[in-house]
């Protein structure tokens, strides 16, 4: 361990605190001299049990604030020793397995800096180191809990529980009874089936989604961002925290429980990252004592050049989308292009869509996959065999309102299938019935469509959402684009108006037809 001198000072400092948990089956210790860490990790987690050492440490040091101190710790003697050093740091920064630290950016011409500077800049700084070899994680200058708890516990759980996974050569699991898997992203109930797990690039609108599941009839509990444990062999769904650290922001999807958002806020009070600790009971509802089953995972990817909204994918393609470079599109939700679509600030790529992933190893235009990269896909493969759990991707290019509408409609048996309806592939009479007919579009719009062909009534575009089943269309809505609220719906069936007024009630959803 590179570092090890500043576990060491941990261990050795009288203030320090060691506090073990229990993160499904891992007991997880860490070790701090940071009383905001040590309150938050210990409100978070249920108490380990008994003795016995733990799965994992995570080391937090908040006090590596004068140069004397580091620059003995970490044995540096001379302007020599301190650009060794900082080739180390540069070495151990640029490799995958370590989520933060200096970047090649922040490193440009730090040689021609003052050599006390250098130490400042290259070391006085958030650091998180992890170590596979010891199962040991190391978070420096930073008392971030959202850093710690993510990236320190759940990437360090996530990669343990991936490595303890044993494959055959046709990469089926040996023991799926002791075999685990981490999914990072929101959750919630599904009446009548199980948990759906939204896995998504930031700014997806998987908060939302999940959101409006949990209000369709309220069964709980509603997870916004966090871990879920699933056991490979039942299937079984555990969320293994007491209190989930939430954006304070989520009192815009949930309105319902703004206050106790405003009363648990634990970190950044007055910033617009501020973050609140909330027991899993004001998040909706108590956790089962077992864990209900897993039944859908939902990848969630907007798109504004794929026509469909909400439909069951292959495991192949599902794979594709989690595991192919430049995976995640980044969108700007406060600007506009001239079609009303978010503007694209670039793509990235988010292995798995889990951001606090630690060790990944993947070619996926090679075909090569790392070790721990083969059990995460053989762990998802065996979920999905024999359709006992769905994957389905949901494409959020429409507004909030609608996408979840669709989806509510599809999980009840409704449809097997929405997409929107390009005037090019719409039935003319079909849009007679609608009240709109085919025309071009403006010159200058249509560049990212499907054709420059749009459906229109008098000069207002219209977006077709069909709802397919066994093959055929059964359901149309006409929404007008870039309307929010009842004066977007320009035409619908009547039973889907029923079947919203039974079953659908909250997001807003029911002011559409109003």
């Amino acid at each position: 361990m590179r570092l090890r001198p500043c576990a060491q000072r941990l261990l050795s400092a009288p203030q320090t605190k060691r506090i073990d948990v229990e993160v499904g089956p891992l007991r997880i210790r860490l070790v701090t001299n940071d009383t905001h860490l040590a309150g938050c990790f210990r409100e978070s987690f249920p108490s380990a049990s008994g003795g016995g050492e733990p799965a994992a440490t995570i080391y937090a040091d908040t006090t590596l604030k004068d140069d004397t101190t580091l620059r003995g710790m970490l044995q540096i003697q001379s302007e020599e020793d301190m650009t060794a050093e900082i080739a180390q740091y540069r070495r151990e920064v640029g490799d995958p397995h370590y989520r933060l630290g200096l970047t090649d950016d922040a490193a440009t011409d730090i040689s021609s800096l003052p050599y006390i500077e250098r130490v400042r800049k290259t070391l006085f700084r958030p650091l998180a180191f992890y170590y596979p070899a010891d199962q040991s994680f190391l978070l420096l200058n930073t008392n971030d809990y959202g850093e710690l708890c993510a990236t320190g516990v759940f990437g360090t759980v996530e990669a343990i529980l991936a490595g303890r996974i044993q494959i055959d050569s046709q990469r089926r699991i040996l023991d799926p009874g002791k075999s685990w898997i981490l999914l990072h992203g929101s959750a919630a109930a599904i009446p009548g089936r199980g948990v759906a797990v939204f896995l998504g690039p930031e700014g997806s609108g998987k908060r939302a989604l999940a959101h409006g599941l949990f209000r369709w009839k309220e069964t709980g509990p509603f997870i916004p961002f966090g871990a879920t444990l699933v056991n490979l062999g039942e299937r079984s769904a555990i969320f293994p925290q007491d209190k989930l650290l939430v954006r304070a922001d989520l009192d815009r999807i949930a309105p319902e429980i703004a206050g106790k958002i405003a009363a648990a806020i634990v970190e950044n009070p007055a910033g617009r990252r501020a973050r609140a600790l909330m027991d899993l009971t004001d998040l909706g509802g108590n956790a089962p004592a077992t864990g209900p089953a897993l039944t859908d995972i939902v990848i969630v990817r907007r798109d504004y050049l794929e026509t469909r909204l909400v439909q069951e994918i292959t495991f192949k393609e599902a794979m594709g989308m989690l595991t192919s470079p430049l995976n995640a599109s980044v969108y700007d939700p406060d600007e506009l292009d001239i079609e009303g679509h978010s503007v694209l600030l670039g793509d990235r790529s988010e292995p798995y869509f889990n951001p606090c992933i630690l060790q990944v190893d993947i070619d996926a235009a090679q075909g090569k996959f790392g070790g721990l990269d083969r059990k995460r896909i053989a762990a998802l493969l065996h979920l999905s065999r024999e359709g006992k759990v769905r994957i389905l991707l949901v494409n959020p290019r429409l507004p909030s309102p609608q996408i979840q509408f669709a989806l509510r409609k599809f999980l009840a048996g409704e449809c097997d299938r929405v997409a929107l309806l390009t005037a090019k592939e719409a039935p003319d009479d079909l849009v007679w019935s609608l009240g709109l007919k085919k025309q071009s579009k403006p010159p200058e719009q249509g560049r990212r469509d499907v054709d420059r062909l749009g459906l229109f009534r008098e000069r207002t575009e219209a977006e077709v959402v069909a709802f397919w089943k066994n093959g055929s269309i059964s359901e149309l809505f006409a929404f007008e684009k870039g309307r929010e609220g009842p004066e977007q719906v320009m035409a619908c069936s009547r039973s889907a108006v029923d079947f919203f007024f039974k079953a659908c009630d909250h997001l807003g959803v029911t002011d559409l037809f109003r």
